[in-house]
């Protein structure tokens, strides 16, 4: 049965004090409340399933940065959702039906978010809407370039092949980021429980011994002087940190949208901020994307315009003014290689394997190697970060540690000097 999707709440017509929740198809309240009815229950309560996106509903600057953390977060369940199609597809099984399967009817009056879009990408496709346009309507699920490929490859009759292909790519993504990650997560845990340490000595015990030096009348050490401010100002600054992450996300918001300086400010701060294995990445996953468009026949200016508009955070801005500059280029009817030298993104190594890829007519292929090179260099550099940034924190924290002991320690000397 196709229609829409309602949630309901209803009790057992021999049994009225059982409440049982749930939700059905129906192309109406009523047609729902008729077919809860001949199925034994009495409805109480039904109303539609929403499946529209917060950001519908949000000024534009603030629509882009929601959809694109939402993509961030979702990344694993898209992998795990368009492989899981793929497979159903290879298998024959017909869209409107591997959509529903993949649905969880663990708890049905309660849709999880992926559950409301399997539901709004079902009713689309069998309202007669192609595929792609369903996940062209989540843009906090899938990019402009997802988008196209599904298109193409629709139109190419290779749809199965295609999500696979998006699964793969996007899953690749997914551990990349999680190394990443993990990289980073035990140096700042070490880092966070050390800077209390050093807070909490600071202003508890430091203050203490202080007051009774100076109530002798002994001259405060100038350490223990400076670690005791130090500590104080952080702990006095705390109540402004929430006031100053959200002025922070306001002007990310502002520097997100507008162009000119803040155009030029992004640039910068980007080129000083982000590492080259990031970048390694940013291009590698750029080289992947394009040689998929290619196979499935997107043009090259079209390819290149739908990755820069999908490429955000670290290096994104950046990426993104490169991308925009080379597709430009190109649209100009220069050759790609000559469009592409860029000290910080392409370099002449990169260049001259895009030229040959040109002039041999393989060029996805060569960018698929080039891809795979460049992650596999992303993932090494990460590891490496991973095992020198654990006993750079670690020395870091036994120096603050230490400074906070010297600190607390000379007041002690200098009393017993007195006495």
């Amino acid at each position: 049965m196709s229609g829409l999707t309602y949630l309901y709440r209803a009790s057992r017509r021999d049994a009225p004090r059982t409440i049982v929740k749930g939700r059905l198809e129906a192309a109406d309240p009523a047609q729902a409340r008729e077919l809860l009815r001949d199925g034994g229950l009495l409805p109480l309560s039904v109303r539609r399933l929403q499946t529209a996106q917060l950001a519908a509903s949000l000024p534009k600057p603030i629509e882009r940065w929601w959809n694109r953390r939402q993509r961030a977060r979702n990344a694993a369940a898209r992998a795990d959702l368009l492989d899981a199609l793929a497979t159903m597809l290879q298998t024959g099984l017909p869209l409107t039906e591997a959509l529903r399967s993949l649905e969880n009817g663990d708890d049905q009056s309660r849709p999880s978010k992926q559950d409301r879009a399997l539901i709004g990408i079902r009713a689309g496709v069998t309202s007669g809407k192609p595929l792609s346009e369903c996940l062209d309507a989540l843009p906090d699920w899938f990019t402009k370039s997802e988008v196209a490929r599904v298109r193409a490859a629709e139109q190419r009759g290779e749809l199965a092949k295609t999500l696979a292909s998006l699964a793969e790519s996007s899953q690749r993504s997914v551990e990349l980021g999680r190394r990443l990650l993990g990289a980073l997560t035990y140096p700042l845990i070490v880092a966070a429980v050390g800077l209390g340490v050093v807070v909490f000595l600071s202003v508890r015990t430091l203050p203490e011994l202080l007051g009774v030096l100076s109530g002798a009348g002994v001259e405060l050490p100038g350490l223990s002087v400076a670690v005791m401010r130090f500590g104080q100002t952080l702990v006095a600054a705390l109540p402004w940190l929430p006031f100053v992450a959200i002025g922070l996300i306001i002007a990310a918001t502002l520097v997100g949208s507008s162009a000119g300086a803040t155009a030029k400010l992004r640039s910068l701060l980007d080129r000083w901020c982000t590492p080259r294995f990031i970048r390694r990445m940013r291009l590698a996953s750029v080289c992947e994307e394009l040689a998929s468009m290619l196979e499935s026949g997107i043009q090259i200016v079209e390819g290149l315009r739908l990755i820069a508009a999908s490429h955000t955070g670290l290096g994104g801005a950046s990426l993104r003014g490169y991308l925009d500059r080379v597709t430009a280029s190109v649209a100009d009817g220069e050759d790609l290689d000559r469009a592409l030298p860029d000290p910080r993104w392409a370099d002449t190594e990169f260049v001259r394997l895009i030229a040959a890829g040109q002039a041999s007519g393989d060029l996805p292929r060569v960018l698929r190697r080039i891809a795979g090179r460049y992650e596999r260099d992303a993932t090494r550099r990460i590891d490496r970060l991973s095992s020198l940034l654990e006993p750079a924190v670690i020395l870091t924290l036994a120096v603050l540690v230490g400074t906070v002991v010297m600190a607390a320690v000379l007041p002690l000397i200098r009393l017993q000097e007195v006495v």
